[in-house]
């Protein structure tokens, strides 16, 4: 074993709770000293959200390692063109099988990322004589020399590091597909990789360059960096139309199962390509096969070979390409994967090492920051939905986190004030004929109570009144009294299927109802003729229901003051000289009586006197010798037509 006159010693994560700022700095015990080895001293690390996954045992059972490529100098050991004092670094990746372990097409042909046997990464792996790998947030670092790369020196180290490993995860990708002239590229995700993305693909010629993320915010550093085009996925609801077919080769870069894939995959142009080099903890990621059946691949790539990475030193050298960094100090590594682990991943927004974005309700960079101003969005608890801790749901009637938020959209629920029920400061009351919140939300059934437009009595755009014959605000509704009104059914005269007519003898639309006038009609009691509980019959002298009403003929019988006989306040007797009730009405018979004119002595029109007796005997013998020449003629004729 070689011996030093150096500890190696650096920040340990021991535990998943690292994640929580609990790394541990303390010595260990490189893997054992081999011919092919290097020693280097550690001058910058990357911060990658591979560091957190890693911490998280997210991908992988954990080790306890340190973490991330780095960049530094050798100290210990010459090997081929890598000489002490150079300035090197080492990616993802620090050994493969390299056909030590058997026949390996992938190392043969330089895809020692790919190898079959045996990847050995930088830090969380076991090399081939069984020693740890600890990654480069330490002082120093033990790595076979195939997978150390000298740094050209057009490149700074604290720019180089973070390429190591972010940089080359989509160089890779670029490289194989053919990006260049002609070609027209997404990237999917503007964090650390994906702001790689955007000025890789840019120095190596594509026609054009679209950044691909959620959120507007992104939108200014993303064309600062090169792109053409910016697409903000949560506040361009048509996105996925507007730009479907438009690119032939697309990069992934987001570590998420719950992205839009099958929208994604929509943008490819025949035989396009999607890369996919974020690796979500779950290791899931769906698309409908319908948007593959055209001729388009969905492919993945992982880290890049040691060739990979001296090609894309040489095309940083060569065309100046300048990544967005931050410097911190080693002593506040803790702070680093803290912030990454609240949202605020790496130091800042658009600077290497940084994925994710601001928290939701949030501007700058994240809660506690110097600069950072906002507030817990409505509905939840803590800082912002999806940090851990955060608890709450989307406020009733609403999509996205919460008003006031990008994406946010929707309106306070019907019969309420404020946000929405159940948050601070909001008032209101579940709308008349309906249970649940209000009309339009989850779990919310009822309908528009009768007699009224739009949703209930006292909500906007409400119109309409109490239905006739009822108080309160409508049948069925809570406190609400009433019966339909007399002579119609269903629920009252102007509503949905309601049926009838203002009962004979009354304007309005029914007794006890509101501008309601009227009476019983003559002859009837109850309400009206055809109604339930009348009973009764057209008044005699008449034809229709009664007098008064609609199609109603007649008058008064002689002899009779009032309508007819049975009526209210009827006053008379049968004329005299008849039978029944009156000379003209039904089964009345007689005559005007001797010596009189008209009907009947005291009725209207009627003139005469009583004859006295002898004038009566006369009248009678005149009228039998009438009666007898009658008689005699009657004979005669029959006589005669004999």
């Amino acid at each position: 074993m070689a011996q030093t006159d150096y500890k190696f010693e650096g920040w340990m994560g021991l535990s998943p709770e690292s994640a929580d700022g609990k790394m541990v700095w303390q010595e260990f015990e490189p893997k054992e000293w081999e011919e092919t080895d290097v020693d280097i001293k550690v001058t910058h690390c990357g911060v990658c959200g591979s560091d957190l996954h890693t911490l998280r045992s997210g991908w992988v059972g954990y080790l306890g390692s340190f973490l991330h490529g780095s960049a530094g100098y050798i100290i210990l050991k010459a090997v081929g063109d890598i000489k002490v004092g150079d300035r090197v670094g080492v990616g993802a990746q620090s050994d493969s099988c390299l056909g030590r372990l058997g026949d390996c097409p992938e190392c043969a042909m330089g895809w020692e990322q790919y190898c079959s046997h045996k990847i050995v990464g930088t830090y969380n792996g076991i090399h081939l004589n069984g020693g740890k790998s600890y990654g480069g947030y330490s002082l120093y670092n033990r790595t076979p020399s195939n997978f150390v790369i000298k740094i050209p020196d057009a490149i700074p180290s604290a720019e180089a590091a973070p390429m190591l490993c972010g940089g080359v995860t989509v160089y890779s990708p670029l490289k194989h597909n053919g990006c260049g002239p002609g070609k027209r590229v997404g990237i999917i995700g503007v964090g650390g990789l994906g702001h790689f993305g955007v000025l890789f693909a840019k120095a190596m010629g594509a026609d054009k360059v679209v950044a691909i993320s959620r959120k507007a915010s992104k939108s200014a550093d993303s064309l600062k960096m090169g792109a053409d085009i910016y697409i903000a996925t949560d506040d361009e609801p048509d996105w996925a139309t507007k730009y479907a077919r438009s690119l032939d080769l697309i990069v992934c870069t987001v570590s998420s199962s719950k992205m839009p894939m099958t929208e994604y995959v929509g943008l490819l142009a025949t035989n396009g390509s999607l890369v996919q080099v974020g690796l979500p903890e779950d290791g899931t990621l769906f698309a409908n096969v319908r948007n593959l059946i055209r001729r388009v691949k969905v492919e993945s790539s992982f880290i890049g070979s040691p060739r990979e990475i001296r090609e894309m030193f040489e095309l940083v050298a060569e065309k100046g390409v300048k990544p967005w960094i931050e410097e911190i100090s080693m002593k506040d590594a803790n702070t680093a994967i803290v912030d990454m682990h609240a949202g605020a991943t790496g130091v800042s927004p658009g600077v290497v090492g940084w994925t994710g974005e601001t928290p939701v309700g949030w501007t700058g960079v994240s809660p506690g920051t110097e600069g950072c101003t906002g507030e817990t969005p409505v509905g939840w608890t803590g800082v912002s939905p999806g940090t851990e801790g955060c608890t709450g749901e989307t406020p009733v009637g609403w999509t996205g986190v919460s008003p006031g938020t990008d994406g946010w959209t929707g309106e306070t629920p019907v019969g309420w004030t404020g946000v929405s029920p159940g948050t601070e400061g909001c008032t209101g009351e579940t709308p008349v004929g309906w249970t649940g919140v209000s009309p339009g939300t989850e779990g919310c059934t009822g309908e528009t109570p009768v007699g009224w437009t739009g949703v209930s009595p006292g909500t906007d755009g409400w119109t309409g009144e109490t239905p006739v014959g009822w108080t309160g605000v409508s049948p069925g509704t809570e406190g609400c009294t009433g019966e339909t009104p007399v002579g119609w059914t269903g629920v009252s005269p102007g509503t949905e299927g309601c049926t009838g007519e203002t009962p004979v003898g009354w304007t309005g639309v029914s007794p006890g109802t509101d501008g309601w006038t009227g009476e019983t009609p003559v002859g009837w009691t109850g309400v009206s003729p055809g109604t339930e509980g009348c009973t009764g019959e057209t008044p005699v002298g008449w034809t229709g229901v009664s007098p008064g009403t609609e199609g109603c003929t007649g008058e008064t019988p002689v002899g009779w003051t009032g309508v007819s006989p049975g009526t209210d306040g009827w006053t008379g007797e049968t004329p005299v000289g008849w039978t029944g009730v009156s000379p003209g009405t039904e089964g009345c018979t007689g005559e005007t009586p001797v010596g009189w004119t008209g009907v009947s002595p005291g009725t209207e029109g009627c003139t005469g006197e009583t004859p006295s007796r002898q004038e009566q005997k006369v009248a009678q013998e005149r009228r039998q010798w009438a009666g007898r020449e009658s008689r005699q003629e009657q004979k005669v004729a029959q006589e005669r037509r004999q």
